[in-house]
């Protein structure tokens, strides 16, 4: 059930009017568990099974590592669930791959058996959004060991857990979120106490960003695909990777802006996933605005206990590999995505070592070059991220060497500019000198009339200029 289609907003209008209606009041958890399993369901009924295990598994589980007497058997059991948390996704999202990897290196013997047991770890299903919901169990099991987190009965406990790993609104692409903010806020919600302008800014930007410039973008950025580029110019397959760069952008971000403004609208605060990225100055800065809670929990559970950065220099470029290799994985099944990774993992690496400076906020005369820098590497990085063949790979950048001759395409040109330019205007107006000169022209009093006007602009576009309606690009994740 897409966020951009009338099923979903017919589902969503009759979940909100009930939640608010005063006989609901107080089973608000129970119905968004419910509509949250159907809404999963919706698309992935066969597959339901896997996030009800995660729920009860996990509910279980932190349950007794909280109840544990003693500290040892409390890790021991944290330890057991992490493991089965990470052996349920590698088995559904991994399997696949490390049997493909497996079978063109060893020359197993032939046999109907053989054969069936390959073809089934070759064709595991995925469920949608197991790679989000199970590092929420991690780090659900690794919080409450640690206490960060506590619940006063078992039933209370798993009704909250079943709500935080199934919460529809982000169940699919994530924001991920952390028991510790969550759980606080299950109570009651009251109609009167919605945050409408978190919720209509979020809902009307996202809305924009994914109907108007990422569907439409969608078509553009298909030519670096493979044996599309083949015959393509130089020019333009740059074009349509920089079309892809703000595709993406536009379709995670949008799916995330709408996430928060639906959370807003059941009286849910969710973490903002994306602050303005293709602004960043250097990596570390792009990681710290680029799915902020991926780059926040892969710090906080794999990286600082690692060592983090407090360790020699050569162990800390350790550290940014093998944790960014892994989040590469994170993201999809294929050693393309690990070549994602690992090229982050190394632009981190080399920032270490030549003592780049983290300039996250400030600006001066070399930020404009230094964007330029860091937004040209992480859009080359975007080849590995959307070919996950290293043949094909390989095959791209000989193409775009070997086709500057070739005549450019204007009209991809035009077609990129016009619907990639909201992306483009939407980083500048965040730039430290263009949002000073905007803030003193709007000033506080003319502030909401010109918000006003933007919002009927995009609303405008979005539904009179859609492009074709395509999944959300990290629902595969």
């Amino acid at each position: 059930m897409l966020f951009n289609s009338y099923e979903f907003l017919f589902f969503f209008l009759i979940v909100w009017v009930l939640y608010y209606a005063p006989g609901f009041r107080k089973h608000q958890v129970l119905l968004l568990i419910v509509a949250s399993l159907v809404f999963y369901a919706w698309g992935a009924a066969r597959l339901t099974f896997i996030l009800l295990v995660a729920m009860a598994l996990n509910s279980a589980i932190s349950y007794l590592v909280d109840r544990s007497d003693s500290r040892k058997k409390a890790f021991i059991l944290a330890l057991t669930g992490v493991s089965i948390n990470v052996l349920i996704l590698a088995s559904f999202k991994y399997a696949g791959l490390l049997t493909d990897t497996f079978v063109g290196f060893v020359q197993l013997p032939h046999s109907s058996l053989v054969d069936k047991i390959i073809s089934v770890l070759l064709h595991m299903p995925l469920p949608i959004g197991i790679s989000f919901y199970t590092f929420e169990s991690i780090s659900l099991v690794v919080d409450v060991y640690k206490g960060k987190t506590r619940s006063k009965t078992f039933l209370e406990h798993a009704a909250f857990t079943s709500l935080f790993l199934s919460f529809f609104p982000h169940l699919i692409a994530g924001p991920i979120l952390r028991a510790t903010e969550f759980y606080p806020q299950i109570k009651t919600k009251l109609f009167k106490d919605i945050q409408w302008d978190r919720a209509v800014h979020f809902l009307v930007v996202g809305y924009f960003l994914k109907m108007f410039v990422a569907d439409n973008l969608s078509t553009a950025s298909r030519w670096i695909d493979f044996p599309m580029f083949e015959g393509n110019s130089s020019f333009g397959i740059v074009v349509s990777l920089v079309a892809f760069s703000a595709r993406i952008f536009a379709d995670f971000a949008g799916y995330s802006f709408i996430a928060v403004g639906l959370g807003a609208m059941l009286g849910y605060d969710l973490p903002v996933n994306f602050k303005t990225p293709y602004i960043s100055q250097s990596l570390r800065e792009f990681w710290q605005r680029w799915h902020i809670t991926l780059s926040t929990w892969i710090r906080d559970y794999m990286y600082i206990p690692l060592g983090g950065s407090r360790v020699v220099l050569w162990h800390v470029c350790l550290n940014l590999i093998v944790v960014m290799t892994l989040a590469g994985l994170w993201h999809g099944a294929a050693w393309g995505f690990a070549l994602w990774g690992l090229f982050h993992g190394i632009g981190l690496c080399l920032e270490h070592l030549f003592r780049i400076p983290n300039t996250y906020g400030t600006w001066t005369v070399w930020s404009p070059l230094r964007i330029i820098l860091t937004f040209t590497f992480v859009t080359l990085s975007w080849i590995f991220f959307k070919t996950s063949d290293f043949s094909q790979i390989s095959y791209f950048l000989v193409t775009v060497f070997r086709s500057i001759k070739e005549p450019f395409e204007l009209e991809r040109f035009v077609y990129v500019l016009f619907f990639g330019t909201p992306v483009l205007l939407y980083h500048l107006m965040k730039c430290q000198p263009i949002a000073n000169m905007l803030a003193s022209i709007t000033g506080k009093k003319y502030a909401p009339i010109f918000r006003g006007i933007a919002y009927g602009i995009m609303i405008s576009l979005a539904i009179l200029n859609a492009g074709p309606p395509y999944e959300f690009i990290y629902f595969q994740f």
